[in-house]
């Protein structure tokens, strides 16, 4: 996927769910994503404090970006922006029940690990 395509897929899931009212904070997520050469994740989802507002900034690998499939990218860009719903900065039911939530509406199986790297979508990417 090249960076354009990648932009317009991250607005595209922001979007989605912001019409399915998730309370996703979009003034306190950084516009762009954070590319990183990083290979101990596919995404990244970082909290920090500025100026007393909690920020939050997405990250994603290049190796990813450039290997994996659209559907996982998309897939992990899902799963770090549930990353920026209250109470959802862990795996557990809040983040579990807004990822069942993404599946029922746009067909993406959020989970807490990107998934088996022994998948074809994650295969052999980082």
């Amino acid at each position: 996927m090249d960076n354009v395509t990648l932009l317009k897929t991250f607005e595209l899931c922001v979007n989605n769910l912001l019409a399915h009212n998730f309370p996703l904070p979009v003034e306190d997520i950084k516009p762009q994503l954070h590319l990183t050469h990083k290979s101990s994740y596919y995404g990244i989802c970082q909290h920090r404090l500025e100026n007393g507002r909690l920020i939050h900034i997405i990250g994603i690998n290049t190796n990813f970006v450039a290997k994996g499939t659209d559907k996982a990218i998309t897939n992990t860009l899902y799963h770090e922006l549930l990353h920026t719903l209250p109470g959802c900065q862990n795996h557990k039911n809040r983040w579990k029940m807004y990822a069942a939530k993404v599946h029922e509406l746009f067909g993406y199986d959020v989970r807490r690990v990107g998934g088996d790297k022994t998948k074809a979508d994650y295969e052999s990417i980082c």
